[in-house]
């Protein structure tokens, strides 16, 4: 038994992927929060949390010293980077991220449409953190002002 002939039917398939999206996200700022761990890249769109792109895909620097990325997470516009080490007050940092390939890549800054995110070269960051500089110079002690005279 043959089925009949269906004749066009329109159909709603569900999908929540926005429909002739071509454009792809386009970087705006990136500031470190007050407690210098967590890095923020903020987007011109929403971003797709379910294909973030992983940590080797970033650079961060401190006054040109290399910060580990510990985790990435994509919030909205946003991909908040999770740093190893605190950012401290002043420091000059920069982010960088490399567009996995030229094509439409699983794991990438992309939007719901799967657009990807251009690769953005080291970038001057908002340094937000509150957390105080290191200091490398040691503390000396003047014996003579204890009246202690040594000699």
């Amino acid at each position: 038994n043959d089925a009949a002939t269906l004749p066009a039917t329109a159909v709603d398939n569900g999908s929540i992927i926005p429909g002739g999206d071509s454009t792809a996200p386009t970087f705006e700022s990136a500031a470190v929060d007050t407690t210098g761990t967590l890095l923020t890249l903020t987007y011109d769109e929403a971003l797709d949390p379910l294909h973030p792109p992983v940590a080797g895909d970033f650079t961060v620097t401190a006054n040109g010293q290399a910060v580990a990325i510990i985790s990435v997470e994509i919030v909205g516009n946003n991909v908040v980077l999770t740093l190893g080490t605190p950012v401290t007050a002043g420091q000059a940092v920069e982010v960088g991220y490399t567009d996995p390939t030229t094509g439409n890549d699983p794991n990438a800054i992309q939007d719901a449409a799967g657009n990807d995110a251009a690769t953005l070269p080291a970038t001057a960051v908002d340094n937000g953190s509150i957390i105080p500089g290191g200091d490398s110079t040691a503390p000396t002690r003047n014996l003579y002002n204890y009246g202690i005279c040594v000699g």
